[in-house]
């Protein structure tokens, strides 16, 4: 599965771009006689449990170093569904949805480089092509506590993102393992 997003300045907000934006499923597509075998269609989604949740829009917020211990840039990316409305300004989200929020180091400090980012547990030094935060929220309310009762939270203990960036587009392939043993794939 690929992520593809777009990157313009610190502060991104991507609602005009869905067709080319966020997670996309990579499949061959089957027979026909008119479809070349190797034909790749992407959605834009992330797959728990068998089932496919739809994400529309995403933001980066670059922060810098953020310790003398840390090798790499510190880059958040979240992700959204469209019923999640993200708010660049103070960095706060409002509506229901599914959300997916990442914490990578990159060796660049404006831009998420090319590359294998691994999961790192520790947290406290994050080298160059780590994530130290991979979390998924699926049927989440941000006006009720804790998301609402049919809200399920997901953190990532293991796994691995793959970022290739061609000009202003970025494709991300994610393999997560979390903390309730299942897989998540995006």
């Amino acid at each position: 599965m690929t992520i593809l997003i777009i990157s313009e300045m610190n502060k991104i907000n991507f609602k005009v771009l869905i067709s080319i934006l966020l997670v996309a499923f990579s499949f061959i597509a089957c027979g026909g006689d008119d479809k070349n075998e190797d034909e790749v269609t992407k959605t834009n989604h992330f797959l728990y449990e068998g089932k496919e949740y739809p994400l529309n829009d995403g933001l980066f917020t670059f922060y810098g170093r953020s310790s003398s211990s840390n090798e790499g840039f510190n880059i958040a990316l979240d992700l959204y569904s469209s019923g999640i409305k993200p708010d660049s300004n103070n960095n706060n989200i409002s509506g229901k949805g599914e959300l997916m929020g990442f914490r990578f180091f990159s060796s660049a400090e404006n831009e998420l480089s090319s590359g294998t980012y691994i999961f790192n547990s520790n947290g406290v030094e994050s080298k160059v092509f780590t994530f130290t935060i991979g979390v998924t929220y699926i049927n989440v309310d941000t006006e009720k506590r804790g998301g609402g009762e049919d809200a399920i939270e997901l953190f990532a203990t293991g796994g691995s993102v793959k970022v290739n960036k061609t000009g202003k587009i970025y494709e991300l392939d994610i393999d997560f393992t979390l903390d309730n043993g299942k897989k998540l794939t995006a």
